[in-house]
């Protein structure tokens, strides 16, 4: 390895410290060192009271460096092409001096900046802590960091996912982005025991969880400090040691403003970048921030806001500040911590003229939805225009104003934006959503107002700039509506209250109770079932509200055709996997008949990113039935939990399409299409049916897990076939079973052998004496592919255990395996399969 001097460069931002030119020269014209080298000056003196900081110029201390190339440039430590795992570490004197004086209460900081990403298998990018070995001598450490699919995590080596928390949300994540041109702030925190974190100043915080608890065995009494990465290549600007009681100063500002970069503290959306760019036109609504400030202590502190420029007028409120746009030109807006004044937020604010508003008389208003002067517009109904051609989405909003007072009610960004959606508990769920609120279909534009924007009984007209939409009505150029004539009008029906919340019926007819299906099952009694009209509806579906409900399709339709439910969402916009999907349910049993459900996430638009169209996310003794249905998606189409039952239905996709955590899923008389992306812009490498995670290594009894009964598969992708792979498709340790079953079932197409994809093995239980697979990758009769031989971790189920534990679905369902007998039994719930639950 050798350490290069170069250039002097100042950081881009803020918490990086400046080293006196005699250190940096000394250290630039004395370092270089290869293989596990180390970088050093003399050593300044410390007190017990002052945090330890680790420069990039060494200044003062030792650093050892496992691989790559590093060198120095001004300030910084640059690293590249590091293997995988600890790139950079303390050397055991200067992390014996910090661990001394901080003992079991201390944080460790990172003033970062990613510049490649690596090759790795483990995706990660952290602080690290602790590096060292357990009692029974294993290698281990502990983090905080981020993951290179969009998340935040915390975990050990031994255990990376330790805990994962909603991730850093914007249009394309800031991690599958990778290179940065700004460094961040990454903080781990270690208190006897549990490790917490946090990034640009905001908490790791999921649903309350903020800490993570080392596993008994993976604790480390002692240890160094340093980078942990997936081979990425990055910039250090600063590394810092301190008391885990100090080094708190942080300013965090939030904002349901779609404009910025967020990174959600438990459902609270804050400002992720300390470096932010707005590019707005005048006249649009100012920016809404509220401002949470903290000092050295973690004390709330005062903050000041500032304005260079006359683009951009800034004006306190009672819980933060406003900006907003009111002259073209260009202003920078800085946010500062008033305890550390280096602590701050800086916004690069850019003003063009806005767009206008003209006013045009379309003769006919037939294309429009609902016509002008349109009485008794149900509150949660969407707005449409059809063109006389394919219109283009180009910038701004639609905007909906109060007829009687002239005020503004509803801002439909065109683009995206944050999104409160009633999730059926009283409270809202945040997503970020692109291209959803305001979206083209063939040559209609659809408009959806915010969840609560149109109250009962009021009257409304519809504002739209010359320039947001393009395109020609009734042969003339589309110009929008102007204020002044309040051309597009209507009003919205009475106060409304259901019949029966126990029958529900959704969609345009006048006997429709709701025009949406979110709006009817946030007022649905348990047991209710909720009927869907024919129709599209243009949904994001979130459903915690803890009532069992039917969802059903009208009767008759071939696999619920006519009847779609279709959202556009991913892991780029929501990170996590409580977040991305199109229609996702959790807290109570769901039926499901006669229809679909989409994802239309386009991720040769938007990139490879997983995207459920369905999450059951229960957990255990939840139940999911679905008839008739269709379930279309790409990555991870569908996701379920608990127990569940697929009769009769589509189900299609490319890359672990069929996955999650059920005890038991059974697909019975099922088709599965294995899509061919594999000439897409993005393209997937080749389709897996299956990615399970079923029961759990501690526990002797292992549910059938996923299943195929009766079903046909036609595997189409042309990069390859396979009906599943390993849980995770890493490395890592899991602790749960790849339990999963092929059973009478047909394939078209090829399915590579051995069948099952390996690129690391499974977890899995040897056959029994009988050679009979109980526990892992099986298959029994079908057509259309051959059993799998040779490999130790597939198998097949012997014409005996068929009989007694799979020969219909009741056996599939309501039966486990005891790895300690060696025998079949009862699970602990029974659930009686009949097709009359259809009914």
């Amino acid at each position: 390895m050798k350490f290069i001097p170069a250039a002097a460069r100042r950081p881009i931002f803020i918490r990086a410290v400046l080293v006196c030119a005699a250190v940096l020269c000394a250290v630039t014209a004395g370092c270089g060192s290869t293989g596990n080298g180390r970088a050093r000056t003399d050593s300044d003196s410390q007190d017990d009271e002052t945090p330890r900081e680790f420069t990039g110029s060494f200044a003062g201390y030792e650093w050892t460096v496992p691989g790559g190339t590093v060198f120095v440039v001004g300030n910084r430590l640059v690293v590249e092409n590091p293997a995988e795992g600890i790139a950079l570490m303390l050397a055991p004197e200067a992390a014996a001096a910090a661990a001394q004086q901080f003992g079991d209460r201390f944080y460790a900081e990172a003033v970062v900046r990613p510049t490649a990403k690596g090759s790795g298998k483990n995706k990660n990018f952290g602080v690290a802590c602790r590096i060292g070995k357990t009692a029974s001598g294993e290698e281990n450490f502990y983090y905080a960091g981020v993951n290179w699919n969009g998340r935040n995590q915390l975990g050990t080596a031994l255990t990376p996912k330790g805990l994962q928390f909603g991730s850093l949300v914007s249009d394309t994540s800031v991690w599958s982005a990778v290179c940065s041109d700004q460094p961040y702030v990454i903080r781990c925190e270690y208190d006897g025991g549990t490790i917490s974190g946090s990034f640009n100043g905001i908490p790791f915080n999921k649903s309350g969880k903020t800490s993570y608890t080392i596993k008994d065995g993976e604790t480390i009494s002692a240890g160094s400090f340093g980078i942990y990465t997936n081979g990425d290549s990055f910039e250090l600007y600063s590394f810092k040691i301190g008391s885990l009681d100090t080094g708190r100063a942080a300013l965090k500002l939030s904002s349901m403003n779609g404009d910025f970069i967020t990174l959600k503290e438990d459902s609270t959306p804050f400002v992720l970048l300390n470096e932010n760019n707005w590019n707005v036109r005048t006249g649009t609504d100012a920016a809404e921030f509220r401002v949470e400030a903290f000092d050295d202590a973690g004390t709330a502190c005062d903050f000041s806001v500032s304005a260079d420029g006359a683009a951009v007028r800034v004006e306190r409120t009672e819980t933060g500040f406003t900006m907003t746009p009111v002259a073209v030109g260009s202003a920078a807006v800085t946010v500062s911590n008033a305890a550390d004044s280096s602590v701050r937020k800086l916004f690069r604010c850019t003003v063009s003229k806005g767009l206008t508003l003209t006013d045009t008389d379309y003769g006919s208003y037939a294309a429009f939805y609902p016509q002008p002067g349109t009485a008794g517009v149900y509150e949660d109904d969407v707005l449409s225009i059809t063109f006389d051609g394919p219109p283009v989405l180009v910038e701004d909003a639609v905007y909906l104003y109060d007829a009687a007072s002239g005020a503004l009610v509803d801002t439909i960004r065109i683009g995206s934006e944050t999104v409160e959606i009633p999730d059926g508990t009283g409270k809202t769920t945040s997503y970020l959503l692109k291209d959803f609120m305001v979206q083209i279909d063939g040559n209609t534009v659809y408009v959806k107002p915010h969840y609560g924007a149109l109250e009962n009984g009021g009257s409304y007209y519809v504002v739209i700039p010359d320039g947001a939409i393009c395109g020609t009505v009734n042969g003339k150029p589309f110009t929008g509506f102007d204020r002044e004539q309040k051309r597009w009008a209507f009003t919205t029906r009475a106060a409304y209250v259901p019949v029966n919340a126990a029958a529900l019926k959704v969609g345009t007819s006048v006997a429709a109770d709701y025009r949406t299906l979110q709006a009817a099952l946030n007022v649905a009694a348990d047991g209710a079932v909720v009927s869907l009209e024919a129709g599209t509806y243009r949904e994001i579906i979130c459903y915690k509200g803890g009532k069992n409900v039917t969802v059903a399709g009208p009767a008759g339709n071939a696999r619920g055709a006519g009847c779609e439910i279709v959202g556009i969402n991913c892991n780029a916009y929501n990170g996590g996997t409580h977040g991305r999907a199109a229609f996702y349910w959790s807290g109570s049993d769901l039926t499901l008949k006669n229809l679909t459900i989409r994802n239309a996430y386009d991720r040769n638009i938007g990139g490879t990113a997983q995207s459920e169209a369905l999450f059951f996310a229960n957990g255990a003794g939840k139940k999911l039935a679905a008839y008739n249905c269709s379930f279309k998606g790409f990555q991870d189409t569908i996701q379920t939990t608990g127990k569940n039952w697929f009769y009769d239905c589509h189900i299609e996709g490319d890359t672990d399409f069929i996955w999650g955590y059920a005890d038991v899923a059974l697909f019975e008389k099922c088709d599965i299409v294995m899509l061919d992306t594999s000439k897409d812009a993005v393209p997937a490498s080749a389709s897996y049916v299956f990615e399970t995670r079923v029961g759990s290594l501690s526990s002797a009894l292992v549910p059938k897990g996923y299943v195929l009964l009766n079903c046909t598969v036609q595997a189409a992708h042309g990069g390859g076939n396979w009906f599943g792979r390993r849980a995770t498709a890493k490395d890592a340790d899991t602790d749960y079973y790849d339990q999963a079953a092929v059973v009478n079932t047909t394939v078209t197409g090829t399915v590579q052998a051995p069948l099952w994809s390996v690129g690391n093995e499974p977890e899995y239980r040897a056959p029994d004496a009988a050679g009979n697979m109980n526990v892992g990758w099986k298959t029994y009769g079908g057509s259309g592919f051959r059993a799998p031989a040779g490999v130790p971790y597939a198998g097949t189920i012997s014409d005996a255990v068929y009989a007694a534990e799979y020969g219909n679905r009741n056996l599939i369902m309501n039966r486990v395996f005891n790895t300690d007998t060696g025998a079949y039994g009862p699970s602990d719930s029974l659930w009686n399969l009949d097709p009359a639950i259809f009914e």
